[in-house]
């Protein structure tokens, strides 16, 4: 069993927030090479699904109707409730620590980092004011850049 991060312990120390961020960021992207060549070449209906599929179900499992909803879809936008177990909110209730400093601090940029790899047009966002344990889900929120070239 993997053991819980200390994240009060992570955060007041900047050595270890940054390597905690650098063995995310390296685990993503070990992730998508060991499994790109799935997705390679697949023809999705819309950036959406590909996501949905991609970053959510095949990385994060997690899946929509199960785990969250869509709460808004566009052209250049999607947008997530997620109200899935979640092992970083248990953890920050168990340290006392601010989901928002540990998902804006610890997480965010390996998001970003993994949409990137998928396709370089994609922005990874989160309303940080729509965040459990404050609000009844997190969420999250998806752009695609149109101005960056289609890989």
């Amino acid at each position: 069993m993997t053991e819980r991060p200390l994240y009060s312990k992570i955060l007041q120390d900047p050595i270890l927030t940054t390597n905690f961020i650098k063995e995310k960021i390296e685990s993503k992207v070990r992730w998508y090479q060991e499994n790109r060549s799935r997705y390679e070449g697949k023809t999705w209906r819309s950036w959406q699904k590909k996501v949905l599929e991609i970053f959510y179900k095949e990385n994060l499992s997690l899946e929509i109707p199960r785990y969250g909803e869509i709460v808004y879809e566009a052209d250049c936008i999607l947008v997530i409730e997620w109200r899935s177990p979640c092992p970083i909110l248990e953890s920050c209730m168990k340290d006392g620590v601010e989901t928002l400093q540990v998902c804006s601090t610890l997480y965010h940029l390996q998001y970003q980092v993994l949409l990137s790899l998928i396709d370089p047009r994609l922005i990874f966002g989160r309303d940080y004011s729509h965040l459990r344990p404050y609000a009844d889900s997190c969420r999250e929120i998806i752009l695609l850049n149109p101005s960056t070239p289609n890989p």
